[in-house]
C-alpha cells in the first residue's frame, strides 16, 4: 500500500531470552528512522567452458544496521540505555507511581539485547539481538532536545504487531541544566553553568558473531570498548575552560533534563539526569565575527575514574515501573 513515511510506526522492546524477538514494550515517537538490511553475498565465478563469468549468487551473511531518532523522551529512552549500560535498579520514588531507574555500567561483553519493530501499511517487521552501538544527546538554545541512537540487529522477520502510542514526556533545551564538580558527590551543590548548545557521544564498539551453527545469521553481538566523547558551547566571559585543558584538569559534569511543568502523580518531574564521573577537556576554540560577540567550544571526553570506582550514571524518573 502506497504510503507516506508518517504512516510508519517503530517500537522497542527488552528481550527476554537472547535472539527471541519480542513485542515492543513502547512505541517510539521519533521523527527519523532508517534501517538497512545487509546482505552479503559470494559470486560463484568457476569456469564452465562458457564466456559468462558467473553461474550463481550464494547469499553467505545478513544482518541490519538502524538509525532512529528524535525529541529526547522520559521513557522510550531507558530501553536504549539499558543495552548501552545494561545493570539498571528500579524503585518507586516518594510520590506514588513515579519511579526512579538507575542505570550504571556492566562490564561483560553480551549486555542486554532488544528488538526494534516497524510496523507499515504493507507489513509488520521485528529485528530481534537489536545493540545498541551510539546514542548521541544533543540540544541548542530555544530548540528541542534531541537522541539518536544506532543500532545493530538480526536481519528482519515478518511479525504481527499491535499499535498503541502513549505519552512519552519529551525534553526541550530551556530544561537542561550542566554542572561542573571536583566529584560526583559535589555535583548536587553546584551552580549549573550558562551553556548554549551541547552534544554528548556514548559510543559502544561492536563486534558481529557469525559461526557455522548460526547459518548466515547472526550468532551474537559482543560489546567491546565504551567511549564518552561531547563538547558545549557557551559566550565566552573568563578563560577558565582555556585553563581546564592547559592544566589538565579533570571534573565531574552532570547533564539534567528536568521537565517542572508536569508533575507525575505527587511530586515528581519526568527527568533525564547523566552523570560523569571523570571527565577532561581536550580542546577550547574561540570564535566571532568582527561585530559579534565572542564565543567559545569546549571539547571534553569521559573516563573511568579509578580513584571511585565510577564511570557513567543515569537516573531517569517516569510513570514505567521497570524496564
Amino acid at each position: 500500500m502506497t504510503h507516506i513515511w508518517r504512516l510508519e510506526w517503530y517500537g522497542v522492546g527488552k528481550e527476554s531470552a537472547r535472539w527471541t524477538s519480542v513485542a515492543p514494550a513502547i512505541w517510539i515517537h521519533h521523527d527519523e528512522a532508517d534501517f538497512e538490511d545487509t546482505i552479503e553475498k559470494v559470486i560463484d565465478e568457476s569456469s564452465l567452458w562458457k564466456l559468462m563469468v558467473s553461474s550463481a549468487s550464494n547469499k553467505t551473511k545478513q544482518y541490519a544496521n538502524w538509525e532512529i531518532g528524535g525529541i529526547m523522551p522520559s521513557t522510550s529512552i531507558g530501553f536504549f540505555f539499558l543495552s548501552l549500560l545494561w545493570t539498571v535498579a528500579s524503585a518507586e520514588t516518594a510520590g506514588t507511581w513515579a519511579y526512579e531507574h538507575d542505570f550504571s555500567m556492566n562490564n561483560v561483553n553480551n549486555k542486554q539485547s532488544l528488538t526494534i519493530s516497524k510496523e507499515t501499511p504493507i507489513q509488520g517487521l521485528s529485528f530481534a539481538l537489536a545493540m545498541v552501538e551510539a546514542l548521541t544527546v544533543s540540544a541548542n538554545v530555544g530548540e528541542a532536545v534531541k537522541m539518536k541512537a544506532w543500532l545493530r540487529a538480526k536481519a528482519w522477520a515478518v511479525a504481527t504487531l499491535t499499535k498503541n502510542y502513549v505519552e512519552d514526556n519529551k525534553f526541550y533545551a530551556h530544561m537542561i541544566n550542566i554542572k561542573l564538580a571536583d566529584t560526583v558527590a559535589g555535583l548536587d551543590g553546584a551552580s549549573a553553568l550558562c551553556i548554549e548548545n551541547i552534544e554528548l557521544s556514548l559510543t559502544q564498539e561492536l563486534e558481529d558473531g557469525f559461526c557455522f551453527e548460526s547459518g548466515v545469521d547472526l550468532g551474537d553481538i559482543y560489546n567491546k570498548g565504551f567511549a564518552i566523547d561531547g563538547t558545549f558551547g557557551n559566550i565566552r566571559n573568563s578563560i577558565i575552560f582555556d585553563n581546564y585543558v592547559k592544566d589538565g584538569i579533570y571534573k565531574a559534569m552532570r547533564i539534567e533534563m528536568i521537565d517542572t511543568s508536569k508533575t507525575i502523580w505527587v511530586s515528581d518531574n519526568p527527568t533525564v539526569q547523566i552523570d560523569l564521573a571523570r571527565v577532561s577537556f581536550e580542546d577550547h576554540d574561540e570564535e566571532s565575527g568582527i561585530n559579534d560577540v565572542v564565543r567559545e567550544t569546549t571539547t571534553f571526553k569521559g573516563h573511568y575514574d579509578l580513584a571511585n570506582d565510577l564511570d557513567i550514571n543515569i537516573k531517569v524518573i517516569n510513570e514505567l515501573s521497570a524496564y
